[in-house]
């Protein structure tokens, strides 16, 4: 499952932004749960994955990047070569799933 993938069959449309999709039509802008206790954590692993991957700033080409999801954790599986010629990337990840360990998640990282 690519990152798209994720964001697509994990958030839904609702979630998404699309209220076309929606199954409930509101007049007004969509609502979102901003409890002390709310934490979409998909949306959080994407947009720290992203970060991660473009520190660079550079518009070279992404390798094939697939993300699989377990119930308390992410497994994300990335090329070995790309990430040999970008070290820093490959510390950030490993940083990464450092700090979601720390919070009692997985992030595992396989290589290509």
């Amino acid at each position: 499952m690519n990152m798209n993938e994720v964001g697509a069959k994990q958030l839904g449309p609702e979630r998404l932004g699309n209220p076309n999709q929606c199954e409930h039509q509101q007049s007004g802008p969509e609502e979102i749960d901003m409890s002390a206790g709310y934490i979409d954590w998909h949306l959080l692993f994407c947009l720290r994955l992203a970060h991660v991957v473009s520190r660079k700033r550079e518009s070279g080409a992404l390798p094939l990047i697939k993300v699989q999801q377990s119930p308390k954790g992410f497994k994300l599986k990335i090329s070995k070569a790309w990430l040999d010629k970008n070290p820093f990337i490959q510390f950030g990840l490993n940083k990464e799933a450092s700090d979601w360990k720390k919070i009692e998640w997985k992030y595992e990282i396989e290589l290509y």
